[in-house]
C-alpha cells in the first residue's frame, strides 16, 4: 500500500510525502499512520523555518538604505535645507520600500500574483536603493555603475521574487570585491525572446568554485534564493569569469513577455 501526507505551506499544499510499504502489505497501520503523520507536520516546521530565514536574510539591505534616507532627510530639516522636491524623493524611497518590507513579511503567507515588469526600470531601483546600502556601511571606494539598461525590456514576474534576486545578486557583488573597492556594474539587454541582467564586480572566482556555481551547487542563502527564485520565473542563472578584467559576472535570464500578451 501506499500513504500519501501532504505538506501545506501558506495554507497551500507544496509537496507530498509519499511512503510505500516494502513488505507489499494491503493497508498502514493506525500507529504507522500517526507517526509519518507526525514526521510530516514536524518537516513542515522547518520548511517554515527554513523559509522565515530567507524571507530575514533579504530584509538587511532594503532596512539599511531605509534608514540611509530618512537620516539624509532629517539632516536636510535641521540644517533649514529647502530643496523640497529631493527630500521628496528621498521620502517616496523611504516609503516604497517599506512597504516592500512590508509585503516582504506578508509573503510568509499568501503568494503575490506575477505581472508585467520593465526590467530595466526594477533594476535601476534596486540599484539605487544598494547604492545607499553600501553607503550607510560605509564601504569606501565602492561605485556603481548602472548606465547601460536598455528600455523596454518586460518580464511577467512576481515584483517581490525579482526584486530579491537583485537585491541578493548586488549584495554579493558587493561582499566579493577586493578591499580596495572597484566599480560595480550592471547592464540590461535583451536576445529574441529571453532578456539579461548582468551583475559584474572586480574579482575572481577560483575554478572550484566557479565549476560549483555552474552545476547549481550552491553554497550560501543568498545565491541559493537566487537560483531557486530564478528557477521559479523560469529563467537560469550563469556566472563567467574574465582573469584578463579581473571580473566576475552574474548574468540571470529571463523569458520576454510581450506587453499586452
Amino acid at each position: 500500500s501506499i500513504l500519501y501526507v501532504p505538506l501545506r505551506l501558506a495554507d497551500r499544499v507544496r509537496y507530498i510525502l509519499v511512503f510505500d510499504a516494502v513488505d507489499r502489505r494491503r493497508f498502514f497501520t493506525d500507529e504507522e499512520i500517526e507517526i509519518l503523520t507526525f514526521f510530516g507536520k514536524q518537516l513542515t516546521q522547518v520548511l517554515e523555518i527554513e523559509r522565515l530565514d530567507d524571507i530575514l536574510h533579504d530584509f538587511k539591505n532594503p532596512a539599511i538604505a531605509v534608514a540611509g534616507f530618512a537620516r539624509r532627510v532629517r539632516r536636510m530639516l535641521e540644517a533649514g535645507d529647502d530643496r523640497k522636491d529631493e527630500m521628496l524623493r528621498y521620502l517616496d524611497v523611504v516609503i516604497r520600500e517599506g512597504t516592500r518590507l512590508q509585503e516582504m513579511a506578508l509573503s510568509l503567507y499568501p503568494v503575490s500574483r506575477p505581472e508585467a515588469l520593465d526590467l530595466s526600470q526594477v533594476v535601476r531601483d534596486r540599484v539605487a536603493v544598494n547604492t545607499e546600502a553600501i553607503r550607510e556601511q560605509r564601504r569606501v571606494g565602492v561605485e556603481t555603475d548602472a548606465g547601460s539598461l536598455e528600455p523596454e525590456l518586460w518580464v511577467h514576474v512576481r515584483r517581490l521574487a525579482l526584486e530579491r534576486v537583485l537585491d541578493n545578486l548586488l549584495n554579493n557583488a558587493t561582499k566579493a570585491m577586493p578591499a580596495t573597492g572597484g566599480t560595480l556594474t550592471v547592464r540590461t539587454f535583451g536576445t529574441g525572446d529571453r532578456v539579461h541582467v548582468e551583475i559584474s564586480n572586480p574579482g575572481r572566482l577560483d575554478p572550484e568554485q566557479l565549476e560549483a556555481l555552474r552545476s547549481a551547487d550552491v553554497k550560501g542563502r543568498g545565491l541559493g534564493i537566487v537560483y531557486r527564485l530564478v528557477r521559479s520565473m523560469g529563467g537560469t542563472v550563469d556566472v563567467e569569469v574574465d582573469p584578463e578584467r579581473d571580473l566576475t559576472t552574474f548574468r540571470v535570464t529571463l523569458p520576454r513577455h510581450k506587453e499586452g500578451s
